[in-house]
């Protein structure tokens, strides 16, 4: 299952980041209206990143 953190900004989209089973937000790192979110979870760390001014993912890059 799915665990939904949802970002609200007064003046930008909003949507949920979704969590799968096992992940956990680790570090968040905010530069103008992009948001990244370290992410750990069984399959190892991602770090997705997010449009907050738009609300949606625009890139996942893993680390191996």
């Amino acid at each position: 299952s799915l665990r939904d953190v949802s970002l609200r900004a007064p003046s930008a989209a909003s949507a949920p980041i979704a969590l799968g089973a096992g992940e956990a937000a680790g570090a968040i790192a905010l530069d103008g209206d992009r948001l990244a979110v370290r992410v750990d979870g069984p399959d190892g760390v991602v770090v997705v990143v997010y449009d907050i001014a738009k609300g949606e993912e625009i890139a996942r890059i893993p680390f191996e």
